[in-house]
């Protein structure tokens, strides 16, 4: 019997639900259902995969299309402008602000998340979509010295794109980029922004590669340069779309230097906060447009601010008895059910209410958003068929691959130590300063997690010793040497 599937969201949760369940349908002769995205603009962003890396690892680029196009790549898909207002689960129908109604047999919430925009100012953008992020491309064109405030992967890779532009970076932590990395690769991304390498030189080896052994609740911890031996009791152990900022071309009004056209002007605050903001006054002798207090008592005047500082679930419309999330994310099972019959989501709005594995936990990522609305296609048609679901690879095992400040990042399992307590894990460290940082989570000898930034070629092998729980303790450093081939261990 033929359904109607409805998507609510035309991002990449909603357009890779989609697909899937297009793609699965295939293997069911009998079943042809029709699916119906609702979206408010006339333009969906889908996934399209670059490089499968590993078997949880995939590149991907984001693309827009717009619907007219994506109509015509499945006879059973159809992509509806317009808005939900309300939906009845009881008799299936979605109301929509033009009063238009339209049944469903089963719907998916992908409706993603809203930024947490620092203040109501004609003068903060608050970056999260296409249309936000033309605006700043053409507020900074003739811009000469903005403020960005937020520590997440947005800001992280505005302060590395924008050029011709004075920057200040207000952080709420010690360290950049306190989401993804600790101290010790904190300070490898910030060299570059010092440095301002040439990209000629980017990809150049370094004479000295480092190695670091951290085991927590130790009082020391060993370190070893190649070819040395010492002690240094002074160092410390251990979320727009992938790459949308180099697609866009994010110049300031200040002129670049001949000398040195990679030159970047950008001041870190740290441990501080935006406590106001207010527009300039027409009186002062040379006025900015806007002015920021920091938590930290220093006032920051600038052209505009880009608020980066984090997302919040958005259910946009009123659905009877949904249960939510302490944060507004609509909970879901392990098939990505919500507590309503045929009621389905995914992506940023959703918050995953089922027992996670060792090694993976969620977080507000276009991976995750891809991920979960592949799964639920599946899901879908799984449970119009009559056929059980069982949880998909990608929630064994934490997986993000991005880049920043130039860096191919590659992110696996509890990569910084989550859900473990410090005496229970250890760390090992090789760093080969603008080339590679390597940073290996164990825990009773078996890897739990890594973060790799640079062409480090370790993809694929540190992702099998997470997911097969080989115990490779007695390695000890030499799991992290590059003259030491791993794979000979365990072949």
């Amino acid at each position: 019997m033929k359904k109607t599937i409805v998507i609510i969201g035309g991002g990449i949760a909603g357009t890779s639900c989609a697909e899937h369940i297009l793609q699965c349908q295939k293997y069911y002769d009998n079943n042809s259902s029709s699916v119906i995205i609702i979206t408010p603009k006339d333009v969906i962003k889908t996934a399209i995969t670059k490089k499968e890396i590993s078997r949880t690892l995939t590149e991907i680029e984001v693309k827009e299309k717009k619907i007219s196009k994506y109509d015509e790549e499945g006879t059973n898909l159809s992509v509806k402008v317009g808005t939900a207002v309300h939906i009845n689960p009881e008799g299936k129908i979605i109301t929509l602000k033009s009063g238009e109604k339209i049944g469903y047999d089963k719907i998916c919430i992908c409706t993603g998340a809203r930024p947490n925009v620092i203040a109501e100012n004609p003068y903060v953008i608050g970056l999260r979509d296409t249309d936000t992020a033309n605006e700043l491309r053409k507020r900074l064109s003739s811009a000469k010295k903005i403020i960005i405030a937020g520590n997440g992967g947005i800001a992280l890779e505005l302060v590395y794109e924008v050029t011709g532009c004075e920057i200040v970076w207000c952080i709420k932590d010690s360290t950049i980029g306190n989401t993804f990395f600790d101290e010790g690769a904190a300070q490898f991304l910030v060299s570059k922004l010092e440095k301002n390498l040439p990209e000629s030189q980017k990809n150049l080896k370094s004479e000295q590669t480092i190695f670091k052994r951290k085991i927590y609740g130790a009082q020391k911890e060993s370190l070893q340069r190649a070819g040395d031996d010492f002690v240094d009791e002074h160092l410390h152990g251990s979320a727009l779309g992938p790459d949308w900022s180099s697609k866009q071309k994010l110049k300031g009004l200040l002129e670049e230097t001949s000398d040195n056209h990679t030159k970047r002007r950008i001041t870190i605050e740290h441990e501080c906060q935006i406590t106001e903001v207010w527009c300039g006054s027409k009186d002062e002798k040379e006025p900015e447009n806007v002015y920021a207090r920091l938590s930290n008592r220093k006032v920051i005047g600038g052209d505009f601010i880009v608020s980066a500082t984090g997302v919040q679930p958005y259910v946009p419309f009123e659905i009877d008895s949904l249960r939510r999330s302490s944060d507004g994310g609509i909970l879901v099972d392990e098939n990505m059910q919500t507590n309503l019959t045929d009621v389905y989501a995914c992506g940023d709005c959703c918050t995953s209410n089922w027992q996670h594995s060792e090694t993976w936990f969620p977080m507000k990522l276009w991976t995750q958003a891809w991920q979960m609305g592949s799964y639920t296609g599946k899901c879908i048609v799984n449970d119009i068929v009559g056929e059980e679901s069982s949880l998909d690879m990608c929630f064994e095992l934490f997986s993000h691959v991005t880049t920043f400040f130039g860096y191919k990042v590659c992110l696996l399992g509890c990569f910084n130590g989550q859900k473990m307590a410090n005496s229970e894990y250890e760390v090992l460290l090789r760093v080969t300063n603008d080339v590679e940082y390597v940073k290996v989570v164990l825990k009773n000898g078996r890897m739990k997690g890594c973060v790799l930034i640079g062409e480090t070629d370790l993809e694929e092998t540190f992702e099998n010793l997470i997911l097969n729980e080989l115990d490779v303790g007695f390695l000890g450093e030499s799991l992290l040497h590059p003259g030491v081939d791993i794979e000979d261990y365990f072949d």
